[in-house]
């Protein structure tokens, strides 16, 4: 997508590079350029030789003097994040803290609660939720109730009558239904009949800036608090896919207990990891996943009844099509479909990679969880921003396969 291109040029500085490969080196080195010769322990004093690299002259005594806790390159990518994809509800903004992975985030977030409510208390996950964020919050506190966010009636008696302190949601459930939860029905739920604050936790993960945050912090009164985060590995580079990283930010007590969780928890992403993240700027944002959407759209209807996708009510809908294959398989058939199709791109003489994640240049397919008991493993395309007559050519080889 040349919009997309032309804006990491810009970004780069870099006007001559051609190829997409060339852009993504080119972030490599401009990280490296940029911290070459910084410290991850930067000294606040020197006899003889500077030790603190580009930041001599701003370095405190148990401060700011260890980037394991914070450093000014996280501190700037955290400050545009902010400016370019949160809105601004009323006069506080939530402060955003990027870190090593997006399950470091929820990690993060976790400890934050447990460092103003203990573990003893009871909290409750969405069923549908992401198998790893289950596994995570179930080993994190003594009482955790798995609910069904599809159903109303269960969730409000759970809320009425275990009164959690957390409930953790997705926006849009990364599993084979694609679940979207009613997530402004459940924040409605919690301001009307909580007895003290509760946090909704919310995985953002599947929409970046698709999902219409800014309803949910109108919502964020009285009873109510929200804590977001999400994985910076997929959207947030554009398709890059050059680094692993992760965001997360928050409201209330919780909220403050978010950077003092992420420095004791030692989840800051690094100066050198973060100095390869492109500049966040909306409007590209909102380009890349319109054409997703569009690809995707174009993707299932070429497909047919096999392919399933989420539908979200919102701007952006999602990368992902479940491809529904019949009868009971095990991991092999899928490596063994997988491989069948790629081979079929390849003779149609179009991109499809096998491998995970989404939201790349070109779309790929993939067996997604495999390696939990929380969840059904299914197939699934990652739909990219190629154009529409590639987009012919991968339906075909999907169709192709799909007996």
């Amino acid at each position: 997508m040349q919009e997309i291109i032309d804006y990491l040029k810009k970004d780069l500085g870099r006007k001559e590079l051609q190829t997409w490969e060339e852009i993504r080196a080119a972030y490599v080195e401009r990280a490296a350029n940029l911290v070459k010769n910084d410290w991850q322990s930067p000294a606040y004093a020197s006899s003889l030789v500077n030790e603190a690299g580009r930041r001599q002259g701003r370095i405190s005594a148990n401060i700011n003097d260890y980037t394991r806790d914070q450093h000014d390159l996280a501190t700037s990518y955290e400050t545009l994040f902010a400016r370019e994809y949160l809105p601004r509800v009323g006069v506080i903004k939530p402060s955003v803290y990027i870190t090593s992975s997006g399950m470091a985030a929820l990690s993060t977030a976790i400890f934050a609660i447990q460092r103003v409510y203990g573990t003893g208390i009871t909290v409750m996950v969405g069923k549908h939720s992401y198998y790893q964020n289950i596994e995570r919050v179930i080993g994190s506190f003594d009482k955790v109730i798995l609910f069904d966010e599809t159903n109303q009636e269960e969730w409000e008696v759970l809320i009425a009558e275990q009164k959690p302190r957390a409930i953790f949601v997705d926006t849009m459930c990364n599993e084979s239904n694609l679940t979207v939860p009613p997530i402004k029905s459940i924040a409605d739920y919690i301001k009307k009949s909580a007895n003290d604050k509760t946090y909704l936790v919310i995985d953002n993960s599947m929409l970046a800036v698709g999902y219409p945050w800014k309803e949910i912090l109108k919502a964020n009164r009285g009873k109510l608090e929200v804590v977001g985060w999400e994985s910076l590995n997929k959207y947030y580079q554009f398709g890059l896919d050059r680094v692993t990283g992760g965001v997360v930010w928050g409201t209330g007590k919780v909220g403050q207990q978010l950077f003092s969780a992420r420095m004791h928890a030692g989840t800051i992403m690094s100066d050198f990891v973060v100095a390869m993240l492109p500049t966040p700027y909306k409007k590209i944002m909102t380009a890349y996943l319109s054409k997703i959407e569009e690809n995707r759209k174009e993707l299932k209807r070429l497909i047919g009844e096999r392919a399933r996708e989420a539908y979200c009510a919102y701007v952006f809908n999602g990368a992902q099509l479940v491809i529904d294959v019949p009868g009971r398989h095990g991991y092999g058939y899928y490596l063994m479909l997988t491989k069948k199709v790629v081979a079929k791109a390849k003779k149609l003489g179009v991109q499809l990679s096998a491998g995970t994640s989404f939201g790349m240049p070109h779309s790929r397919i993939y067996l997604t969880a495999r390696k939990t008991g929380y969840a059904q493993m299914f197939l699934r395309v990652s739909v990219g921003t190629e154009d529409i007559n590639d987009i012919k050519l991968i339906a075909e080889a999907v169709k192709s396969q799909i007996k």
